[in-house]
């Protein structure tokens, strides 16, 4: 789902009109909104991807990431594992007595926050209605005390998905234990 499609949607949930104008109006607003869930989602579900980097002179230079990493999992060469250590700065790896070339790094991610409104959240699929039933919540935490009701409905929905989502995705090799010699 792109931005627009998620202010669209949370418009809809709060009876709202989901005119050019109004969704104007709301952007900012809802945008806010979608960056603070995909935070909250991240730091729950912390999602993971793999890329292939250079290894060169025993340095892998996380820099050349597509996404900000957070944290490294593993470093792979052919489906085998290799010790690492990151250097003098997280921005780098360092890998003793392996040839140089193509390395596999499996991350943590930090998803770029929603900018423009063909922004799509870097999650998962099934994760972005979380991020609708969210904004709902937040929006409706600033009305009435009768909305601040339905906003506590909301957020229990919202805490209720992702403990169910939680248990289906986690990292690779989480129950996974690797001896090295």
């Amino acid at each position: 789902m792109t931005l627009q499609v998620l202010i669209e949607l949370t418009l809809r949930e709060l009876h709202r009109p989901t005119d050019a104008i109004t969704t104007d109006q709301w952007c900012d607003r809802l945008t806010r909104y979608a960056n603070e869930a995909i935070t909250d989602i991240t730091a729950s579900f912390r999602p993971w991807r793999r890329d292939v980097l250079d290894l060169v002179g025993g340095h892998v230079d996380l820099c050349c990431l597509p996404l900000t990493c957070q944290k490294v999992i593993s470093l792979e060469r052919d489906g085998k594992r290799l010790p690492f250590y990151y250097g003098s700065s997280t921005g780098e790896l360092l890998v003793k007595n392996v040839p140089d070339g193509d390395v596999t790094i499996t991350y943590r991610y930090v998803p770029p926050e929603l900018v423009a409104l063909d922004d799509q959240p870097l999650l998962p699929e099934c994760l972005h209605p979380l991020i609708v039933t969210y904004m709902v919540a937040r929006e409706r935490i600033q009305l009435d005390s009768t909305a601040q009701s339905g906003s506590k409905l909301n957020l229990t929905v919202y805490e209720t998905l992702k403990r169910r989502f939680r248990i289906c995705m986690d990292e690779p090799d989480t129950n996974d234990i690797y001896n090295c010699y």
